[in-house]
């Protein structure tokens, strides 16, 4: 809410106020953002933006929206998602519900180069099936270095979560048990959102173990081995956002409890200490879809 008034704009908070920054979506909605130092994209599930056609996916210079391209879509008529974008030296990563990207086909997880559309090797599935099958896809993207993190719900090429490299895909963590997940062989679950600091990858979403290790729906990746957060969480306790502010770390999620301490759905890790929790913050409750934010550092 602004001023008491649906938000149906790009915004902005400057440190003072909001102020708007574009038109949003004729139709749909957005559920991701990213900027460059040019443009700032955002995708969602739309079919217009600003007065222009635009297929789930666009780019604001500043004065006009652009569409990419075809944009995004799926087969049998689905519309397609994105849930997560990424963007860097003049390239954007897309990642969600589709298997086209322009005219290539792409199951899940796409690159832009600022003329063209191309897929990141065969993309994501979980046992044959397309993302546009039962939620199956990417939702949620990390640029890290050289190497693009890509979560989400899939079983191939890597379980839940798994590292482009700009040439091929690698598995996080090594046989039956890379990645995370719940079940038989870490099948199920899924990665909801993951941030950096330094080396290490931090993930959350909905699994019980990480590379074979116990661990509930929040683990660490250090570069070559998996490592519990000792979250304590509860199986349904499922973590929706992960951020990193300098060493800190912030979750958010349905839990009340983290680190058998009480947190109201978000806390903060300082790399020490058990998650204490944010007592300012009354309610921060993530449902069906989540806030997109670009940020510059602060929470």
């Amino acid at each position: 809410m602004l001023a008491g008034t649906n938000i149906t704009s790009i915004i902005k908070w400057d440190g003072k106020q909001w102020a708007k920054v574009a038109d949003g979506p004729d139709d749909g909605f957005v559920i991701a953002m990213a900027k460059s130092a040019r443009f700032l994209y955002v995708g969602g599930r739309f079919s217009r933006i600003g007065g222009i056609p635009a297929n789930n996916i666009a780019q604001w210079d500043g004065q006009r929206w652009l569409g990419l391209g075809e944009g995004i879509s799926s087969e049998g008529g689905e519309s397609g998602q994105v849930n997560a974008l990424a963007a860097r030296a003049g390239d954007l990563f897309a990642g969600g519900l589709f298997t086209r990207a322009g005219t290539a086909a792409a199951n899940g997880i796409a690159c832009w180069d600022g003329r063209t559309w191309a897929s990141l090797g065969n993309g994501v599935s979980k046992i044959g099936l397309k993302p546009s099958d039962g939620g199956i896809g990417v939702w949620s993207l990390l640029d890290h270095g050289t190497n693009l993190y890509v979560g989400g719900h899939f079983a191939q090429p890597g379980k839940h979560i798994v590292k482009w490299n700009g040439q091929s895909w690698e598995q996080l963590g090594a046989g039956p048990y890379d990645g995370v997940g719940t079940g038989l062989l870490q099948l199920f679950g899924w990665v909801t959102d993951f941030a950096s600091i330094g080396a290490n990858i931090y993930n959350g979403g909905l699994f019980s173990h990480a590379g074979g290790i116990r661990t509930t729906n929040l683990a660490r990746w250090d570069g070559s081995a998996w490592h519990s957060m000792d979250s304590r969480l509860g199986g349904f306790d499922a973590i929706r956002t992960v951020t990193a502010v300098g060493t800190a770390l912030y979750v958010g999620g349905e839990f009340t409890r983290i680190g058998n301490v009480e947190a109201n759905r978000v806390a903060r890790w300082d790399g020490r200490s058990r998650f204490p929790g944010l007592p300012q913050i009354q309610t921060w409750c993530w449902k069906q879809r989540r806030i997109s934010m670009v940020h510059g550092g602060s929470v």
